[in-house]
């Protein structure tokens, strides 16, 4: 730790020489180009010469007061040593150089790029929103089918209830088809182009289309920005602070005279700058006075422009998905599809989304709650089973709509038993219509709503089945429009796909400019260590008036390497070129995409009728009395149809004919009878914008960090983990090699402590709450709070040996 004991050593030396009065009365200047620039004058310039202060009496303390004047991310350039030194004309001919050999002068520019540099930031900000958008229209989908589930059992308790039948007994045998449609229409009135389930993704989606135009708009401006930010911000510039500051006035070498006067030897130091890096400015007189700002108590230190696109989308999502969780969690059906929903998210993306959630996107943590599973343990056969007087044999009528024939189906009961006579599942002890709703359930699957028509006491005929499943009051027939709608869902995922691929440019394009920055740090060491190797030995050699020529020539020689000729330099270029294209492709994707999901939810927002692979679309579950066929006139039986809705296909990349389970339900597949026929299940697909981003860029980002720690920078990753913690504690807190949740408090017999601060009990052990971490005495602390009490960051000790230096040279304008 060098440098800690440099400035510890400074500190106590000034506090010598300021008690011991000072040798020479020079006052402020400016700058000798006219620029209007201010000299740093300070009290080691009036107290003595260089070589009699031990703070000033070598190449490398001189150097290191440079550094601290020029501040982190700048390239000090000392100009003088403590046996040479020069008047202010000639320092002016290295920091503010007519040509471009060294580093200009330039404050429009410097204000350009300044202002370019924030295009990243901005862009990264819109495409979260995009993010949060899309997480939000996932959980919204996620609690449409819960909807699906909860009003699927509601509605089989509706139509098995006592209630029910009475309400058909009451009326003639003509008006019990309307009455029924009519309680059948109440029962799905939610999933309509009105319901509420409806109405919330036509929210969510109006939501997205806000947050992609943004996005779009945010490109259009921003892309332009950003590359010229790479392309013509990568030289070097002088820097100068807060006051305009430029030059610090170290000290005099020799003579008695101010630094404007033509025969002046003294020793100063400027500072240059690679915009690309993320630097703008010098220190100057602002590190003890951000030093101050973090002893009061704000400890965030520049968060404000850091943003992690992922991070900040759970930050704008948060509260929407607390209250959509608890929303699902209400249900028994909610939680067992959140669940299911997390665990893939898991398996799909086990890098990103962890059991302890640490840098993950948590959906909530579930009570283990006993899910209910609806019996599917077989059937008990009854010894008295009544069998149909002869069985039936009827075959499955199809009916022709447009251009697709719907087929009807039979399963293993169908042609065997009345109704009421079909075994029931075990517990029971004879079939109900509650027990037919079950059956019919397993025939649509988990995403659509099975409408029961008939049961155990009332039967219809085929063509009143069609006149509620076909007919279009209640469900549409419309194949070829479910396609297109189809077509139009897929769309989320187009725009999912090309999200996640410009986000993993963002990373990588972070990254690469971590890299660079380390690249240009290194070249900043490289030349601290040349000028204390080499400035000496140069100037001693040079005639007197070639010394200012020689020195600046050795600071141009070692600067080269800081040029936008480098490897590190070409990656960023690269990587900005990735973002412009993957931008580009997003932008094109959302153009279309919109459009298509507009079209979704305004015109695709009704119930269909459900197909299976066959095209089955009516499940004939069994005669209700009689021995008469599905498609008699006379003929009385129970049936099942589905009411699919498109919506359900949000995200989805690939969506198959078939909409409903049909027979390939393994209730009906099990039967090896052969009168159970078709199927072929249908496979659902999990994907997270933010853990395909992370898959994608990990490998050009690992690859980039490892070269960062191979030159001695890992303290630059170390930094952004620092500012990302503060800013997003439950994301990244974690993350910090000393953070600890583990209080060492348990919980198998008592409930945590309310001492210990923000806590949950997980497998019997008192553990934080994200975004807090475990101090020494088991208490559960911010991990804003933890960073400022813990050992002391990156970022700390620049600002710290920043305080230091600037106490020990003392500014006094």
């Amino acid at each position: 730790m060098p440098k800690i004991r440099f400035a510890i050593r400074a500190t106590s030396v000034i506090c010598g020489l300021l008690v011991a009065g000072q040798k020479f009365s020079c006052t402020q200047t400016t700058d000798t180009k006219g620029y209007g620039l201010n000299v740093f004058q300070t009290t080691t310039t009036n107290n003595d010469f260089c070589g009699n202060m031990a703070i000033t009496d070598s190449v490398g303390e001189l150097v290191d007061i440079c550094s601290a004047f020029c501040g982190n991310g700048n390239i000090p350039l000392l100009v003088g040593i403590p046996s040479y030194g020069f008047n202010h004309a000639d320092i002016d001919t290295v920091c503010l150089a007519d040509d471009n050999s060294l580093a200009q002068y330039n404050a429009s520019h410097m204000n350009d790029c300044r202002s370019w540099s924030q295009a990243l930031l901005l862009i990264k900000t819109r495409a979260a929103e995009l993010v949060a958008a899309l997480e939000n229209i996932t959980m919204a989908q996620l609690t449409f089918k819960a909807g699906i589930a909860l009003k699927s059992k509601e509605l089989a308790a509706t139509m098995s209830s006592q209630e029910t039948r009475d309400q058909l007994l009451s009326v003639t045998q003509s008006r019990s088809v309307a009455e029924y449609r009519s309680i059948l229409e109440a029962g799905v009135a939610d999933f309509l182009s009105t319901g509420k389930y409806r109405r919330d993704l036509q929210d969510t989606m109006e939501v997205l289309r806000n947050a992609g135009r943004m996005l779009d708009t945010t490109l259009n401006s921003n892309l332009p920005q950003l590359s010229r930010f790479v392309a013509e911000c990568g030289d070097l510039l002088v820097s100068t602070g807060s006051s305009n500051e430029y030059l610090l006035d170290i000290c005099i070498q020799r003579a008695a005279v101010c630094l404007d006067n033509p025969e002046a030897q003294h020793v100063g130091c400027c500072c240059s700058t690679i915009p690309l890096g993320g630097t703008f400015s010098i220190t100057g007189e602002e590190g003890a006075s951000e030093q101050q700002n973090s002893t009061d108590g704000s400890r965030r230190l520049q968060t404000a422009g850091a943003v992690d696109v992922c991070a900040e989308a759970e930050v704008l999502f948060s509260a929407d998905l607390s209250q959509r969780s608890s929303e699902l969690q209400s249900t028994t059906e909610g939680t067992a599809l959140l669940q299911a929903h997390q665990a893939a998210l898991r398996t799909a993306y086990p890098n990103f989304y962890t059991e302890s959630g640490c840098r993950s996107r948590r959906l909530g943590d579930l009570d283990d709650m006993s899910l209910r599973h609806d019996g599917q343990a077989g059937k008990a056969a009854q010894e008295d089973q009544r069998r149909l007087q002869s069985q039936l044999s009827c075959t499955p009528q199809r009916a022709t709509l447009g251009d697709t024939s719907y087929k009807a189906a039979f399963w293993a009961q169908t042609e065997q038993n009345y109704c009421v006579d079909i075994p029931p599942d075990a517990g029971a002890t004879a079939m109900t219509d509650l027990g037919l709703s079950e059956i019919c359930k397993s025939f649509c699957g988990e995403n659509a709503i099975p409408l029961t028509i008939g049961g155990v006491y009332f039967g219809f005929n085929q063509t009143t089945m069609d006149g509620i499943c076909l007919a279009g009051d209640i469900i549409e027939a419309n194949s070829s429009f479910v396609s297109q709608c189809h077509t139009h869902a897929r769309a989320m995922q187009n725009v999912q796909i090309k999200l996640a691929a410009f986000v993993s440019s963002l990373s990588v394009l972070e990254a690469e400019k971590t890299l660079y920055e380390a690249n240009a740090k290194k070249a900043a060491a490289d030349l601290k260590a040349a000028i204390e190797a080499r400035a000496s030995s140069v100037m001693q050699a040079a005639l007197v008036n070639e010394k200012i020529i020689k020195l600046k020539e050795l600071l141009i020689e070692e600067t080269t390497s800081m040029k936008t000729s480098g490897s590190a330099y070409s990656a960023i270029q690269r990587a900005v070129k990735d973002v412009e294209a993957k931008g580009s492709d997003l932008q094109s994707t959302l153009s279309a995409s919109l459009a298509a999901l507009d079209t979704l939810v305004t015109d695709c927002n009704k119930l269909f009728t459900g197909v299976g692979a066959s095209n089955e679309y009516l499940l004939d579950l069994c005669s209700q009395t009689s021995t008469a066929c599905l498609d008699d006139d006379l003929g009385r039986h129970a049936g099942c149809c589905c009411g699919y809705s498109p919506l359900i296909a949000l995200g989805s990349n690939t969506v198959p004919v078939a909409t409903i389970d049909g027979l390939s339900n393994s209730r009906f597949t099990t039967d090896s009878s052969g009168r159970t026929r078709t199927a072929q299940r249908r496979l659902s697909t999990t994907y997270d914008v933010c853990g395909e981003a992370g898959k994608l860029a990990k490998p050009k980002v690992d690859e980039a960090l490892a070269q960062v720690k191979a030159l001695g920078f890992q303290s630059l990753i170390d930094e952004r983990l620092m500012t990302m913690a503060r800013r997003y504690p439950a994301q990244f807190g974690c993350n910090l090699p000393s953070c600890s949740s583990d209080t060492g408090g348990t919980c198998q017999i008592f409930s945590c402590s309310s001492g210990r601060g923000p806590t949950s009990c997980t497998n019997g052990k008192c553990l934080c709450s994200e975004g807090y971490c475990a101090n020494s005495n088991g208490v559960c602390i911010s991990v804003s709070d933890y960073i400022g009490d813990g050992a002391t960051s990156f970022a700390q000790f620049v600002h710290l040996h920043i305080l230091f230096i600037l106490l020990a040279v003392g500014q006094h304008f």
